[in-house]
């Protein structure tokens, strides 16, 4: 008997093992100052901005676009007033939110019925899911993991009560509180919105109110404080829109999320007569429209897809859910069911696991080219003269201010080609005394022209981890 009931424990072991073997290097990178992510620089200077004393929403300019509500740098700039580095910081504040998300996850399998081993398997498979798929969204400087874990902790408020004032409440709050880390986090309560539509016409009408109210609070309080400035910042900036990354994540990931989506719509299936399978059917549908509707906006990538990973898993944990309590009738069906279940939500990352423990091969890498990404950050520092880095987080280990913010600056002047026109002039004049490009990607940030007029100006003068270019 101890034997059935130890099998489920071993795919629990089985998870634990591949999440840390894949873990690994993003864990033991979070104090490094190597470049993760072109987000990093970016989220460190607006922090150190803010914890500095300065404003957070100053005026659109070429090195300052900011349209990300406050409440990420509050929270990061806390830690970063500790440990004196805001990338650091906000590294470990995404892994801590991970953490988060991950046990919300299970906790919410279980409220939806599942054993919980199951419940531990749905979260571990959401966590290595992540792990393997996502791996520029793991302990990097991003405030996508703070959404998330605000969100479902709201999620999971309200299945413990969904029709009482204060549980609503505090799941409208939670929900708002997301919204003020990432503006774009819509899937979340549109997807409450939608199942208490169809479940309980009071906690909908109690929801909306709330969720209104302390919505228009929330912005009240921002404008308040930062004025029309956070308007323009948050929404004026500008963004060029395009189906070609939808349809690029789509083709790289869609088989990767194909088998897991179609169990959990069977498991929304299987219990449609149940609120919990009406939720998570309504979950699966809103977060797979909505990740591909919001990947159509530039410099938005397959993040997007989170809430689709986190309804996914908790569709399998009701399928789960289904096959155990049809089958395990004894202890002992129980537990291979259960183990049998278990095996499933494992089946892909078995067969990817050589594959997955490369998924980071990067960041070793770089590490070992230290000394090099030391030797571009002094540069950077002892240069005199104005600079500019598209890889910001070399300008902020610098301590450098950069003339200009490489992305938002390019969707900007996409927009409006006249935008760049005083950028234009100090290249030509050789004004910016050092212009940090990344390695060639085949891709630029900038416009084309501009790109071309740095090429016409400047020479490179280092290219080893990233090209330092110079006036000619």
């Amino acid at each position: 008997m101890l034997a059935w009931r130890v099998l489920p424990k071993l795919v629990i072991v089985g998870f634990v093992a591949y999440a840390a073997a894949v873990l690994d290097w993003p864990l033991r990178a979070i104090s490094l100052h190597i470049p993760l992510s072109y987000n990093e620089g970016w989220n460190a200077f607006h922090t150190l901005r803010l914890r500095s004393g300065g404003d957070l929403y100053p005026p659109i300019a070429p090195d300052i676009f900011i349209n990300y509500p406050p409440l990420s740098f509050y929270i990061v700039g806390a830690l970063a007033r500790l440990i004196g580095d805001d990338i650091i910081a906000g590294r470990i504040i995404a892994t801590m939110a991970l953490a988060i998300t991950t046990l919300n996850v299970g906790l919410i399998a279980r409220y939806l019925g599942a054993k919980s081993e199951i419940a531990i398997i749905a979260a571990l498979a959401f966590l290595c899911f992540i792990a393997t798929f996502f791996p520029e969204y793991v302990g990097v400087n991003d405030p996508q993991w703070q959404v998330q874990a605000f969100q479902s902790s709201g999620l999971l408020v309200l299945l413990s009560d969904r029709r009482s004032w204060r549980s609503i409440a505090i799941t409208a709050l939670l929900i708002v509180l997301g919204g003020l880390v990432k503006h774009s986090a819509l899937i979340m309560p549109v997807t409450i919105t939608l199942w208490l539509l169809v479940e309980d016409r009071t906690a909908l009408k109690r929801w909306c109110v709330s969720l209104i109210a302390i919505g228009a609070l929330a912005l009240a309080i921002c404008y308040i404080a930062y004025g029309h400035d956070f308007i323009d910042q948050l929404i004026g900036f500008g963004r060029t829109y395009t189906l070609g990354m939808a349809s690029l994540v789509l083709r790289m990931l869609g088989p990767q999320f194909a088998a897991f989506t179609m169990v959990a719509l069977i498991g929304a299936m299987l219990h449609r007569r149940s609120p919990e399978g009406r939720l998570i059917g309504i979950y699966v549908v809103t977060s797979a429209i909505g990740s591909v509707l919001l990947m159509t906006g530039a410099g938005v990538i397959y993040n997007t897809l989170v809430d689709l990973v986190i309804a996914m898993m908790l569709g399998c944990a009701l399928f789960a859910r289904y096959i155990v309590e049809r089958v395990g009738i004894t202890a002992r069906s129980a537990a291979i069911a259960t183990t049998l279940t278990g095996l499933l939500f494992a089946l892909r990352f078995i067969m990817i696991a050589p594959a997955a423990l490369h998924v980071y091969d990067a960041i070793p890498l770089e590490a070992g080219r230290l000394a090099a990404w030391s030797s571009i950050i002094e540069t950077i520092r002892t240069t005199p003269g104005p600079v500019a880095c598209e890889t910001l987080a070399l300008c902020y280990w610098a301590g450098r201010h950069s003339e200009v913010e490489f992305f938002n600056f390019g969707q900007r002047a996409r927009l409006d080609p006249g935008y760049d026109a005083p950028l234009r002039t100090k290249i030509e004049a050789g004004a910016i005394a050092l212009i940090q490009l990344d390695l060639d990607t085949g891709e630029s940030r900038l416009t084309p022209a501009l790109q071309s007029l740095i090429d016409e100006h400047y020479v490179v003068a280092t290219s080893s981890v990233a090209i330092i270019k110079e006036p000619r």
